[in-house]
């Protein structure tokens, strides 16, 4: 039966991308009608497939056209056998809907598919329920954080909630040792936000308070009683035991067997035993009651039915303690969570955004019974001719969005859809990737009448290395896996044949047993490099392939240490350059002069990048450690010529004052790349608010771990990347250190749960399933269906690693002693090999570059320079004051105001500054401005209290104390020989609460064993000032 549904089932160097163009193309041919380009769209995952995918459609629609070399293209002739129709009118046809697309490019649907999604979003934006002045963001985490800051805030009011995180604190000090709460909710925030959580994590956010309060005492009551019964059964078996004048010694396996097993429950309390023991069973099922020959084997065959009847209700009781347990341990993290998730929904609101995250969920809950033509016509167009690629990394929600489309053209006429994937690649499921969508299409192609068509050749490599992945996969298949689909899939169907006439190497080496492992690693990939190079292999030929980033870096090292220019993800993060460092470090000291760690980095980096001289760093360094804040400044400007500044000067932006500070610094220009990231990075957040240094310390720390540059294509280096990044990508020589499979601590599971024991609960998630393989069905079904998953995926990732490399593959194998044995090492003695040094698995072929570069490298790569010239010299700013404050509110501004500023200052020469700050900000009027700074002015010079404004005593503005918990900020701590003193400013009356507020601080500072010099409270009325000494 015809039918217009194809799957292209496209192995590694299959020419999916080929494949996918021809048709493409294929169709804009077919007939004359230019306007066929707006009826076929083609989604794929990444943006560089997407272009990729364009640039060939029209190269093609380009070479097609050229009249002079239309009759020889290869491709056209195949188009043309495929349709009946002559090279001829295919050319005019080619040069026509070039032409066309050149003046109506938009209508290349060519994107991502998120690109797509986004698009169809906005075209049901009153549906979805969202404002037409919506934005999509695609990093949550700065939201993430604010809502996690308002979660914290909670603690110290009345909010019942309070408890619940106080109660995660220290659940989190006492079990994992962890300082920095935000960010370890900041974490788990975010990886909830998958689409893997979505589903499972809403059913548990409609719950309340209220909710988890009463199943976590419900769950507590039912332990303590569940364990109470299984100690009583116990002791009533135990009693029974002595009544027949037995002993556990008299039981089969004795210490070890089912008699002990009582003893262990009802005298020592130990209920968590393993009961799928083989000496337990054998009791139970084998009737294996007593020692072989016991005398007492009648007396215990008397009481064993008893035993066995009273084993089983134990057995349950204790997995119900085991779930139990484990859902309350778990129960708070899913508590905060949801809390989280409702601050996260307000921020949103608030700021009128979604989330990127969030668009795949909004579309499939609101779109999932709209009528296909109602969908075409918000579309603005009617697709015929559907194209997705990398199908195999389809998630469930953006396969069920595609589907009423691809349903529709599935039984309409002049359509087609054309899936493409390769189930072996699949290697991110961890992205929601659902490989298992492809299996069951694959599986039911008869019944749902898809045509399956396996891709055979492979384009990319040479035969020997086809032939290598041929035969170890199809052996891993045989050994390693049971599942029918994948057992094929890995076998009969990964067959290929190399389009290419011979050639190619497959180098194995393994690493000896020894204990530093890791340089042998790593002087072997050196070795490696340097026999290639002498084998015509350039730089840029070779890539090293790594599972993860921690495998890289002694590898690195090596390299770096033989001189070979070398291209990193690493080196791509703006956070690598020692220039950024500096500068990083730099701003941190600034903004705490007190601490000089930040200080020391900064010049060290410096002293790295030449750019100061220095004779001995560590006596340079203990020269500043008795200095002030403004005598370092003096020192760096007189002994190395660094003008740093002291404060952000208030008249000029953040962005502005950073790339003045930058200038000063006077960097190279191969640092101008990562100089020009951070600056656009500065001027991407500014856009969403005024910038002071704190916060964009504070920003930094969330963003910079993303945050890499673009180095030019073709760069003559060798390049180190994961295996993830390497997919799609091919290389000449492939380096692939197959470091031996660490255990992974990151586990997830989503277990069921009884709602009628879990009041309304019907599943909980956790990262550890210790304990629960044998609790129920229902939970070993998850935990096994996860376990095959990360075999698959395991395979898959193998596979990439595998299918990369053109011409020739060093696999270098870490075997942690004689008796290891991996995957491998297997396969090859299969092959007649012994596991041990290095093997050459096709001896007979040669080794050097067959294709060869024919062009000379540059030694220095041209690099985009960054050029920074001082706009205020050459413009000048009209500024405004902001005219919105309502007279009522006047007051809270001034107050505001002072507040402010006296929580930034910190010596009378701080004052100018930050007033020009404030009035920028709009935070403080101009008319008030005589009145605050003549009042500041006077607070800093009063002879009670200069003292504390001065470069004498250290400074704490504002500083977070927790105690009692509670959260106490002081608006100053001043620490003086030692001693504290506290002061606390008010613009408002007087309160008697106020003298309250001031003792509360001394409290929680007298806990952490300070000493209290004095207590101050100091009332700031227009320009009065009244220090209230308690």
């Amino acid at each position: 039966m015809e039918t217009n549904y194809t799957i292209y089932n496209a192995s590694a160097g299959a020419g999916k991308t080929f494949t996918l163009v021809k048709k493409f193309v294929t169709i804009l041919l077919k007939d004359e009608n230019l306007d066929t380009v707006r009826s076929v769209l083609a989604v794929t995952f990444t943006n560089k497939a997407a272009n990729e995918m364009k640039v060939r459609i029209l190269n093609w629609l380009k070479e097609f056209s050229d009249k002079t070399k239309y009759k020889e293209n290869i491709v056209l002739k195949l188009i043309s056998e495929e349709l009946g129709i002559s090279l001829e009118i295919l050319n005019q046809r080619a040069y026509k809907t070039l032409s066309y697309l050149l003046h109506h490019y938009s209508l290349l649907s060519v994107s991502t598919i998120d690109k797509f999604n986004l698009r169809l979003m906005k075209s049901f934006t009153k549906e979805l329920g969202l404002s037409y002045s919506f934005s999509v963001e695609l990093d949550a985490s700065e939201y993430l954080k604010q809502s996690i800051d308002e979660l914290v805030y909670q603690l110290g009011t009345e909010n019942p909630f309070a408890e619940v995180i106080l109660n995660y604190i220290f659940w989190k000090f006492e079990n994992e040792s962890t300082t920095d709460i935000r960010k370890e909710l900041l974490s788990s925030s975010q990886n909830f936000l998958k689409e893997m959580h979505l589903e499972n994590l809403e059913s548990v956010t409609q719950k309340d308070f209220e909710d988890f309060k009463k199943l976590n005492q419900i769950l507590v009551k039912r332990i303590k009683s569940n364990h109470d019964e299984v100690i009583n059964i116990a002791k009533k078996i135990v009693d029974l035991i002595q009544t027949h004048g037995l002993e556990a010694s008299d039981f089969y396996q004795g210490k070890n067997g089912m008699g002990a097993a009582f003893y262990k429950i009802a005298l020592e309390g130990n209920i968590f035993l393993n009961f799928e023991s083989a000496n337990y069973k054998k009791f139970c099922e084998e009737e294996k009651y007593a020692k072989a020959k016991s005398p007492k084997e009648d007396d215990i065959k008397l009481i064993a039915p008893e035993m066995i009847k009273a084993f089983n209700q134990i057995k349950q009781l204790v997995n119900r303690i085991k779930i139990d347990e484990s859902v309350r341990k778990n129960l708070i993290t899913l508590e905060l969570q949801s809390e989280i998730t409702g601050f996260l929904d307000q921020k949103k609101e608030e700021n009128d955004v979604v989330f990127l995250s969030d668009v795949n969920k909004l579309i499939s809950r609101h779109l999932k019974e709209e009528p296909v033509a109602f969908i075409y016509e918000k579309l603005g167009g009617r697709y015929n001719h559907y194209f997705i690629d990398e199908f195999q990394d389809t998630s469930q929600l953006q396969w069920d969005n595609f589907l009423p489309l691809i349903e529709n053209a599935k039984v309409s006429d002049g359509t087609s859809i054309t899936l493409v994937g390769d189930l072996k690649q699949a290697i991110y499921r961890f992205r929601s990737g659902k490989p298992e969508i492809l299996i069951d299409l694959i599986s039911s192609a008869e019944e749902k009448n898809i045509q399956i068509e396996n891709l055979q050749n492979n384009y990319r490599s040479l035969p020997n290395v086809v032939d290598f992945n041929n035969q170890y996969y199809q052996f891993l298949a045989n050994t390693e896996l049971s599942n029918p689909d994948y057992k094929d899939l890995f076998g009969n169907k990964l067959q290929q044949i190399s389009f290419q006439k011979e050639g190619g190497r497959v180098q194995v080496s393994f690493v000896p047993p020894k204990e530093e492992e890791d340089d042998f690693m790593s002087e072997r990939v050196v070795e490696i490099i340097e026999e290639s190079l002498s084998n015509g292999f350039a730089f840029q030929d070779i890539v090293i392939l790594v599972r993860n980033k921690n495998h890289s870096y002694s590898i690195v090292e090596k390299i770096i240490e033989k001189g070979y220019p070398i291209l990193t993800e690493e080196a791509l993060l703006v956070a690598s350059s020692p220039a950024i460092q500096a500068i990083i470090y730099a701003f941190r000291w600034i903004e705490k002069p007190e601490d000089k760690v930040p200080l020391i980095r900064m010049l060290y980096q410096l002293y790295k990048l030449d750019k100061i001289k220095i004779q001995d760093f560590t006596e340079e360094i203990l020269k500043l450690q008795n200095l002030s804040f403004t005598e370092i400044l003096k020192f760096l400007s007189e002994e190395f010529n660094l003008q740093i500044h002291n404060k952000q000067s208030n008249n000029l932006s953040f962005y502005d004052f950073a790339e003045e500070f930058i200038n000063s610094l006077n960097f190279g220009s191969k640092e101008d790349l990562y100089i020009s990231a951070l600056l656009d990075m500065i001027l991407q957040f500014e856009k969403n608010s005024v910038l002071s240094l704190s916060e964009f310390l504070e920003h930094w720390e969330i963003k910079s771990k993303g945050l890499s540059i673009r180095f030019p294509e073709h760069r003559n280096a060798i390049q180190i990347m994961t295996i993830h990044k390497s997919k799609g990508l091919e290389f000449p020589l492939v380096i692939y250190p197959r470091y031996e499979k660490r255990k992974s601590n990151s586990e997830e599971y989503w277990f069921p749960l009884e709602e009628d024991l879990y009041e309304g609960f019907d599943k909980y998630y956790t990262s550890s399933k210790s304990n629960l393989d044998e609790t129920n069905e229902e939970i070993k079904q998850v935990i096994d269906k996860q376990e095959f998953e990360k075999k698959i995926d395991e395979l898959c990732i193998e596979y990439v690693a595998t299918t990369r490399a053109v011409q020739q593959l060093f696999l270098l194998i870490e075997q942690k002693s004689e008796k290891s044995i991996s995957s491998i090492s297997s396969f090859l003695a299969n092959q007649g090999h012994e596991a041990k040094g290095v093997i050459e698995l096709y001896p007979n072929t040669h080794f050097t570059n067959l294709k060869p570069k024919d062009k000379d490298y540059p030694i220095e790569d041209q690099m985009i320079q960054w050029y920074s010239g001082s706009w205020n010299q050459k413009l000048k700013v009209s500024s405004e004051i902001h005219k919105f404050y309502r007279e009522e509110n006047k007051e809270i501004q001034y107050g505001n105001a002072i507040h402010a500023i006296l929580a930034e200052i910190e010596t009378l020469e701080d004052l100018p500054l930050i007033l020009k700050k404030y009035i920028y900000k709009g935070v403080l009027e101009s008319e008030n401005l005589p009145i605050v700074k003549e009042l500041i002015t006077n607070l800093v010079i009063h002879k009670d209290l200069k003292i504390f404004f001065s470069e004498e005593v250290r400074i704490y503005k504002e500083q977070e104390i927790l105690w009692e918990h509670k959260f106490y900020r002081p608006d100053r701590l001043v620490e003086l020989n030692g001693e504290f003193h506290i002061l606390d400013f008010k613009t408002g009356q007087k309160l008697s609460k106020h003298k309250k507020q001031i003792e509360s601080y001394e409290n929680a500072l007298l806990s952490m064993g300070k000493r209290i010099n004095s207590k101050q409270l100091i009332y700031l009325l227009n320009s009065e000032i009244e220090i209230i000494k308690l």
